[in-house]
């Protein structure tokens, strides 16, 4: 799918990630990478994000990560720090930027987890922008808007 000039491919990861397809997704994942030459990559979702890093790795990518939430955080289930928190710590090895969300994972990670390359730690607060700095301009938004539901229902279908 392409949109305003990007070219979008998707590779479908199932959120379990004991499920056989993630193998098939990690391949495609390598392969496309690959044959795109790509330097870099940025990865998101807990699933998606540790295949993405363990390809890049593989394929002497850059990788960007941005965790949407640590799963092991105060007062989460034991069994989350014990399941979560040592794979992170190890994914942390093949990441040259985590970005994090709130400050309580951005302290974690600055304090636990070593990046590649001495790679950094960075907190953006929350998962948008604050856009009562900027002046809105109400068409444009209306546009835009219509444009990623075009594009989410394309992604979708295609």
């Amino acid at each position: 799918v392409e949109l305003h000039g990007i070219k979008m491919n998707e590779i479908p990861f199932i959120r379990s990630p004991y499920h056989i397809k993630n193998l098939q997704a990690y391949n495609a994942l390598c392969k496309l990478i690959k044959d795109k030459h790509f330097d870099t990559i940025f990865c998101h979702e807990p699933v998606g994000g540790a295949l993405g890093r363990i390809a890049g790795r593989k394929n002497n990518c850059k990788v960007i990560y941005a965790a949407h939430g640590f799963h092991f955080y105060k007062g989460a289930p034991l069994v989350n720090w014990l399941l979560y928190y040592p794979v992170e710590k190890w994914l942390a090895r093949y990441t040259d930027a985590l970005i994090t969300i709130n400050q309580e994972d951005y302290a974690l990670a600055k304090r636990k987890m070593k990046l590649r390359n001495g790679g950094k730690v960075y907190y953006v607060p929350g998962v948008g922008i604050d856009t009562s700095h900027y002046r809105v301009d109400v068409d444009l938004r209306k546009k835009k808007r219509a444009e990623l539901l075009l594009l989410s229902f394309l992604l979708r279908n295609s």
